[in-house]
């Protein structure tokens, strides 16, 4: 009976562990699929120039508190060069969960090294992308570039100063 009891409990526990892994598996992989199309669009939109899809990436909250964030689209689309050829991200985005008084919200940031024909940047984005109190707040919070060549700390994932302020930021170094 002691044999029968312990097979069923080491059953249990190998089949609630796999189904664990399984679950944080898909929701890896759906993270990162995001992750990917806010990089993506956020990319193109820089590239092209398109300060009407960028504006529309952030959020809504962001775009009206903001006050100079025409002038920081503008300014970025004068820091940025060239046309992307590659680009790595540095096995993010990195997932947060905050449940606070019947409300989730649901924060990924994400750093990537871009490659154009002109130069390499450094980007981070601090992006919402569930915010059951608020959907006001889904969207980009925080966008940081910097050209690599002027980053301190190139061996080291990009966070900007690590404050994730909310808009736009030009030209801030990694943390230390």
């Amino acid at each position: 009976m002691k044999k029968i009891a312990i097979c069923f409990l080491i059953f249990t526990i190998v089949f609630v562990m796999l189904s664990c892994s399984k679950g944080e598996s898909v929701m890896i992989d759906n993270d990162r699929k995001i992750a990917n199309e806010v990089f993506d669009r956020t990319i193109d939109s820089i590239q092209f120039e398109n300060a009407d899809i960028l504006i529309s990436l952030f959020s809504n909250e962001i775009s009206r508190s903001v006050e100079s964030i025409d002038q920081s689209i503008s300014d970025l689309f004068d820091y940025f060069d060239g046309e992307v050829y590659s680009y790595d991200d540095w096995g993010g985005p990195c997932v947060s969960t905050l449940k606070e008084h019947n409300s989730t919200k649901q924060i990924m940031e994400l750093t990537y090294d871009i490659k154009t024909t002109e130069c390499e940047y450094r980007l981070a984005v601090q992006y919402v992308s569930k915010d059951t109190g608020n959907s006001d707040n889904i969207g980009i919070q925080s966008l940081y570039i910097i050209k690599k060549e002027d980053d301190v700390f190139q061996e080291y994932a990009y966070w900007g100063d690590g404050l994730f302020a909310p808009g736009i930021h030009i030209g801030i170094p990694n943390i230390e």
